[in-house]
């Protein structure tokens, strides 16, 4: 499928849609919609630390990023969120913008991680951390997130087979 970015910000965002095979859909632009929500079903450690191996294989050379509660802890909420909305990015929702207009820095922020940097995927539809990761590094804003050289510490949400990585620097 071909993934669809949403949104480049002032700190980077992209969203995209797919299934297990990765396979590309068409591209369209966004509407601005979002969701704010507390729903949460948390996504496994051992799950985290596999995504958290095949994120930094990805990332190749740079300095591997590291798994921050808080930021696991956001995009776990905000996957809950989405999938509580019925929003989706096939739809040309821009998941990035809950319905407080909140973006990923403003969620971190609430959070109490104070941010110098800070990036946002999101992703409808892939099963395994390899697809999704694979699926994102096939789309040029998705892999600008992931390949950010000053990305220190990551976060991963997953509810049900909608994704959300937050990749950060705290000051």
């Amino acid at each position: 499928m071909r993934l669809k970015p949403l949104s480049a910000l002032t700190f980077l965002a992209a969203c995209s849609t797919g299934s297990s095979d990765g396979s590309p859909i068409q591209p369209s632009l966004p509407a601005v919609a979002g969701v704010q929500s507390t729903l949460s079903v948390s996504m496994p450690e051992v799950d985290r630390t596999e995504f958290g191996l095949v994120l930094n294989d990805a990332r190749g050379e740079l300095t591997p990023v590291i798994s921050h509660r808080t930021l696991n802890n956001v995009a776990q909420d905000y996957s809950g969120a989405i999938v509580a909305s019925g929003l989706h990015i096939d739809n040309g929702d821009n998941l990035h913008v809950d319905v407080d207009g909140r973006r990923v820095g403003d969620r971190v922020l609430e959070a109490g991680y104070d941010y110098s940097w800070v990036g946002e995927n999101i992703a409808e539809g892939y099963q395994t951390s390899a697809g999704v990761v694979r699926a994102w590094m096939n789309s040029t804003t998705h892999r600008e997130v992931i390949l950010a050289p000053q990305a220190e510490d990551f976060g991963i949400g997953r509810t049900d087979d909608t994704w959300v990585l937050i990749l950060g620097t705290e000051r």
